[in-house]
């Protein structure tokens, strides 16, 4: 089982494999996809379809010039959710593998907002979608759905409720309060986020227990995170880039 918070998802997408009928047809899409109208804060964007065989990072684009953000007052806070939002990290493993994960808001209904997640190494995409809602700081889940490889498997909704250990924690790195904690400058592909907040996570789940670093930052939408070190395992997690719109639907 991959150990990153990013994956504690994909452990469910493979466990529920074998549960319920896997590669159900998809619903049918929450919204239609929103065309980004501008490239907004990324180096190397994705492209439309997998990457090239034995590459995990799209190649060939012309680098950015590097943007720098500037410190700010504790407690502050990222943007308010809003369709369109999105982030991507670039994942380096302990045994030197790369790959990408992406979250994106990609509608609102109910109250709630769908929000999208894509795991991407190598030829293989996973993709997990679900309807959060956000109460008195607790995040809650309404609906879930999983993809792989184009099979979509719509969890039933008596069933979601049985994710809700896993999702519970891993859902802490999606819409964080206040940015608190003990400041540093850092640069990753995205950028020189100065002041970023460094804090402490920790995530367990069945035998598994997660010990990591956390910095953030109020430019970036969705999770502020700027980068996750995995203190234990060796993994690591940086920001490549985010936006304030463009974010689209797999499903």
């Amino acid at each position: 089982m991959r150990a990153l918070l990013v994956l504690l998802l994909t452990v469910a997408c493979s466990e529920s494999s074998g549960s319920e009928s896997s590669g159900a047809e998809s619903s049918e899409n929450p919204a239609d996809p929103v065309e980004p109208s501008a490239r907004e804060h990324e180096v190397d964007p994705p492209r439309a379809g997998p990457p090239e065989p034995g590459t995990e990072e799209e190649a060939g684009e012309p680098e950015e010039e590097a943007r720098r953000f500037e410190p700010f007052e504790e407690g502050a806070t990222i943007p308010p959710p809003a369709i369109g939002q999105w982030v991507r990290y670039g994942l380096t493993w302990r045994d030197g593998g790369r790959s990408t994960v992406r979250y994106g808001i990609v509608d609102r209904e109910d109250g709630g907002w769908w929000v999208e997640v894509e795991d991407r190494r190598q030829n293989r995409a996973r993709h997990v979608r679900m309807r959060i809602t956000i109460e008195d700081g607790e995040r809650h889940v309404h609906a879930l759905a999983f993809s792989t490889d184009g099979q979509v498997q719509e969890i039933p909704p008596r069933l979601v409720g049985t994710y809700e250990p896993m999702l519970a924690q891993w859902l802490e790195i999606l819409f964080p309060g206040p940015l608190e904690g003990e400041p540093e400058d850092l640069t990753v592909p995205a950028g020189t986020f100065a002041g970023a907040r460094k804090g402490r996570l920790t995530f367990e789940f069945q035998d598994q227990r997660v010990d990591a670093l956390v910095w953030r930052h109020p430019e970036v939408p969705l999770t502020g995170m700027v980068r996750f070190v995995d203190e234990g395992r060796g993994h690591s997690l940086e920001l490549l880039g985010y936006g304030l719109e463009g974010a689209r639907s797999a499903f």
